[in-house]
């Protein structure tokens, strides 16, 4: 995991342990979201890609957890501009730069 449950209560503003297995489901689908998109574990990537994939996780799983609903909502334009970021440099250490 790129992101704690500590560090994601902390970013819901949660102040209860009740939920932690539910953030921690939530972060480990953002994650695999994420690596879904990029082709790339989180815990692989450069580390420049893994401070924009954090942030990334941290907006999934606030969207998710305020949702909850059936039907996953759509990522937002942010969220696309950070999938973009990450590709570009997982592209870029590929190609020997980092």
């Amino acid at each position: 995991m790129i992101v704690s449950v500590d560090e994601a209560r902390a970013y819901l503003a949660v102040d209860h342990p009740e939920d932690d297995a539910l953030i921690a489901a939530l972060i480990d689908a953002a994650e695999a979201f994420v690596e879904s998109q990029v082709g790339v574990s989180v815990t692989d990537l450069p580390a420049r890609a893994q401070i924009i994939a954090r942030v990334l996780v941290l907006q999934l799983v606030s969207s998710w957890y305020d949702e909850r609903t059936p039907a996953a909502p759509a990522i937002g334009d942010v969220a696309k501009r950070l999938l973009h970021a990450i590709a570009v440099i997982v592209r870029a250490s590929e190609g020997g730069e980092s």
